[in-house]
C-alpha cells in the first residue's frame, strides 16, 4: 500500500454499491449506477457481511485497506482489503485477487500477515479479510530518515524468515517493497510482517505470466521481472529485500533514478551502485553492504540460492554488529557518541582522578610528617586547603600576580628548607624571617568553590 492512514484524495464512487474508482467512469460496470466524485469515503461506517468499517488505513494501486470490527464482537478487529472498482470489472483481476486469498490462507507464520476470509460486496468489488497489524510499514519508517544498520538487519532477518517459509510452501511474493512489509510491536520489540501477496503465484503456476507483462513495482523489481520472456523465481524476492534494505539505510535514496523504462535499462546492463556511491554521507558497515550487493546482483545465479542462505548471512552480520557495538549510521542525524570518543572521555576522566588522588595523598602524608609549616592562626584553614586543591591557573588569577605568589600546589609539595648562609640584606628584605615559633605565610585570596547555579 502506498498512501498511509489519514491521507485522502478525491475519488469517484458508485452511488449504489460504493465501489471506489481512481479514474472517472460515467457508470459503474458492476451495477450500472452513476459514478460521482466524493471528498469522503463512502465505505467508512458501512457494515459488510458482519464487519463494520471503521477507517481507511492505507491504499495502493489496486485496492484500499480499512480497519474493521465484527458487529457482534466489537473487540475483534481485522483489516479489509477492497479491490478498486476499475480492477473489479475484469475477470483477470478478480482471479488474481482470489489467488491471493488462496496463497495467503495457507501461510501461517509470525512474519506473514494472516488472511482470514474472501468475500464480495453485493453487486460490488471483492474483498479480503486479514489480520490487523498496527504500527505502520517500513515506508513510514523510511520517511523518518536513515535507519540504524542493526535495526535494518533485524527487520530484514524477520522478513527473510517469512520469505523462506513462503518459498518452502511454493509461494513467491514478486512485489516485495517497504510498503508491503509492516512493522508490528511486541514484547520483544519489532516484528516484520509481510503483507499484500496480490502478485504472488504458485511456483508451479505460470499461467498468469504472459509475454510482455511486467509484474511488480519497477523500482524494486528484479531485472528478470522487467525483461519479457525471462523466468522469474524466488530469487526475485531476495532482490526486492536488497532494495528495501538499501532504501532503509539511506532514508529514501534508491540505487536507480528515472522513469520505469530508464530503471529497467539500468538494471539490465549492470549491478546497482553502492550506498557510498548514491549517499556518500551515510556510512554503513562493509559487511552490510556486502550482503546488499549479493542480494542486488543482476544475475540471479549470483544472489543467495535461497532465503535461508540470505537469512544465515544476515544473522552473521547481526552478530558482528552486536559484538562491535555499532553506533548507528553516520550522517543519519544520530546523537550517539562514537565508541572512540566515549573511550577517550573515560580514559581522560580516570587519568584526572588518579592525578588528583595521588596529589591529595602526598599532601596528607607531608602534613602528618610536619614537612609543611603550620599556618598562622589568622589564616583561614579552609582557604589554605582550597588553594592546595585548586588548579594552578585559578590560583594565579585569584592572587592577581603569578610572580608574587608561588603556585599553591608547588608550595604544598615543596621540601622543608635546608640550612643556608645568612642572606644578604636585599635578600633578607625579600624573604620572611625564620623563627622558632609559628611562621607567618603570605596571605593570598582563597579560591572557593561556588555552588553550581542553574543555567539561565
Amino acid at each position: 500500500m502506498t498512501r498511509s492512514e489519514g491521507e485522502q484524495a478525491t475519488v469517484w464512487c458508485c452511488s449504489q454499491c460504493g465501489a471506489i474508482y481512481y479514474t472517472e467512469f460515467p457508470r459503474c460496470p458492476n451495477d450500472g449506477a452513476e459514478v460521482l466524485p466524493s471528498d469522503g469515503d463512502p465505505l467508512v461506517g458501512r457494515t459488510i457481511d458482519g464487519y463494520v468499517i471503521d477507517r481507511l488505513i492505507g491504499e495502493g494501486g489496486m485496492a484500499r485497506v480499512y480497519a474493521v470490527h465484527e458487529a457482534v464482537a466489537p473487540r475483534r478487529t481485522f483489516a479489509i482489503k477492497v479491490l478498486l472498482g476499475e480492477y473489479a470489472t475484469t475477470a483477470a483481476m478478480r482471479k488474481r485477487f482470489a489467488l491471493e486469498a488462496s496463497h495467503t490462507s495457507r501461510l501461517a507464520h509470525p512474519n506473514i500477515v494472516h488472511m482470514h476470509a474472501l468475500g464480495s460486496m453485493p453487486s460490488g468489488p471483492p474483498y479480503l479479510v486479514m489480520e490487523l497489524v498496527e504500527g505502520g510499514s517500513l515506508l513510514d519508517l523510511i520517511e523518518q530518515g536513515p535507519v540504524d544498520p542493526l535495526r535494518v538487519v533485524a527487520l530484514a532477518r524477520g522478513t527473510c524468515e517469512g520469505l523462506a517459509y513462503a518459498h518452502e510452501h511454493g509461494v513467491i511474493h514478486r512485489d516485495l517493497k517497504p510498503s508491503n512489509i509492516l512493522v508490528a510491536r511486541s514484547g520483544d520489540g519489532e516484528v516484520a510482517r509481510i503483507a499484500d501477496f496480490g502478485l504472488a503465484r504458485a511456483v508451479a503456476d505460470v499461467r498468469l505470466t504472459t509475454t510482455g507483462t511486467v509484474m511488480g513495482t519497477p523500482a524494486y523489481a528484479a531485472p528478470e521481472q522487467l525483461l519479457a520472456g525471462k523466468p522469474v523465481d524466488h530469487r526475485a524476492d531476495l532482490y526486492g529485500l536488497g532494495m528495501t534494505m538499501f532504501e532503509m539505510l539511506t532514508g529514501g535514496v534508491l540505487p536507480f533514478d528515472g522513469t520505469a523504462m530508464e530503471i529497467a535499462t539500468a538494471k539490465a546492463h549492470g549491478d546497482p551502485p553502492t550506498i557510498a556511491d548514491r549517499a556518500p554521507e551515510i556510512v554503513v558497515p562493509a559487511s552490510v553492504q556486502a550482503v546488499i550487493s549479493r542480494l542486488l546482483a543482476r544475475d540471479p545465479d549470483h544472489r543467495p540460492t535461497s532465503a535461508r542462505e540470505a537469512l544465515a548471512m544476515l544473522e552473521e552480520v547481526s552478530s558482528e554488529l552486536t559484538r562491535v557495538r555499532w553506533w548507528g549510521p553516520r550522517g543519519a542525524g544520530s546523537s550517539r557518541k562514537s565508541p572512540s570518543r566515549r573511550v577517550g572521555w573515560w580514559l581522560g576522566a580516570v587519568a584526572v582522578g588518579c592525578a588528583v588522588g595521588c596529589a591529595a595523598a602526598l599532601v596528607s602524608w607531608r602534613l602528618r610528617e610536619g614537612a609543611v609549616p603550620t599556618a598562622a592562626p589568622s589564616t583561614d584553614a579552609t582557604d589554605v586547603a582550597t588553594i592546595a586543591a585548586a588548579p594552578a591557573s585559578a590560583s594565579r588569577e585569584a592572587s592577581g600576580s603569578a610572580s608574587a605568589v608561588r603556585d599553591p600546589g608547588e608550595a604544598a609539595l615543596a621540601p622543608p628548607p635546608s640550612p643556608s648562609p645568612a642572606p644578604s640584606p636585599s635578600r633578607a628584605a625579600a624573604e620572611p624571617r625564620r623563627t622558632s615559633g609559628p611562621v607567618s605565610v603570605p596571605r593570598v585570596a582563597a579560591v572557593r568553590r561556588e555552588p553550581a547555579r542553574p543555567a539561565t
